[in-house]
């Protein structure tokens, strides 16, 4: 029974700690506005490696620029690439614009 419960603990740990890395396949995801723009496939790719890319709908416009510190900071303690403050501007400009909402 402990063994068995050991197993469990390591396999539920190796989950929590190799659930979001680079070799992961990049989730898909369907509907985000202008997909071919360069907004939308920076956030395509940084956002999927750990979840599906939000849609910018999802928050008002000034709730943008935390969130996206805030993941940059989980993909540093991840060792996930961290965007630049160019790409930053970019994916902020694409999610603020799409956000529908002031």
């Amino acid at each position: 029974m402990i063994e068995r419960a050991f197993r469990w603990i390591l396999v539920i740990a190796a989950l929590f700690l190799f659930g979001c890395s680079e070799e992961q396949p990049v989730a898909t995801h369907v509907g985000l506005p202008d997909p071919e723009s360069t907004g939308a496939k920076l956030v395509k790719d940084y956002c999927s490696h750990c979840h599906a890319p939000p849609s910018p709908a999802s928050h008002v416009a000034k709730e943008w620029p935390n969130i996206m510190a805030r993941m940059n900071d989980r993909r540093a303690m991840l060792a996930l690439k961290v965007y630049t403050d160019d790409e930053r501007i970019i994916m902020l400009d694409y999610l603020q614009k799409n956000s529908g909402q002031p």
